[in-house]
């Protein structure tokens, strides 16, 4: 079933709720971040016969920088319960060079770990508290008329 409004009411959400961690993540990480992260972050909408789904994509880290990471050390393994995800764990005493980052840094997080940074569901619930409710009502509604406008078309004809 095609519903445009919601697809279109679904994809404004989630650029909202993209705005909205883009600012959190600003806020939390330092100058010297590059902006990949807030960079990735995306939503689409996937559609079957029975739902509409909001699908967030973003790099995997984003998922470390939410929960936080215990280092080997366990210097900053606090957990947030603001955090999406539960807290994870260095295992390794260096992070793979894949990462690009240069080897003290790597040697540093690995053994430290990574403070939470709580993004995502505080962005998510933000957006939903204010005007989410709005966008997802008048999606639906538009939706719905949208739905019956389709029916009466397939199944009225009037002939004169």
């Amino acid at each position: 079933m095609k519903i445009p409004s919601l697809k279109t009411g679904l994809l404004k959400l989630g650029d909202i709720i993209k705005q909205n961690m883009v600012a959190s993540l600003n806020k939390q990480t330092s100058a010297k971040a590059t902006g990949a992260l807030g960079r990735s972050i995306g939503y689409e909408v996937d559609i079957t016969d029975t739902t509409f789904q909001l699908k967030r994509t973003m790099l995997t880290y984003g998922n470390y920088v939410d929960s936080g990471v215990k280092g080997t050390a366990n210097v900053k393994g606090i957990p947030d319960n603001r955090s999406l995800f539960p807290i994870g764990q260095f295992k390794h005493k260096v992070i793979n060079q894949d990462s690009g980052l240069p080897y003290p840094v790597r040697m540093t997080i690995a053994r430290d770990g990574l403070k939470p940074k709580p993004f995502l569901a505080t962005s998510i619930d933000s957006v939903l508290k204010s005007q989410g409710k709005d966008i997802i009502g008048e999606a639906s509604a538009k939706g719905a008329q949208e739905i019956v406008k389709e029916n009466l078309e397939a199944t009225v004809k009037v002939t004169a």
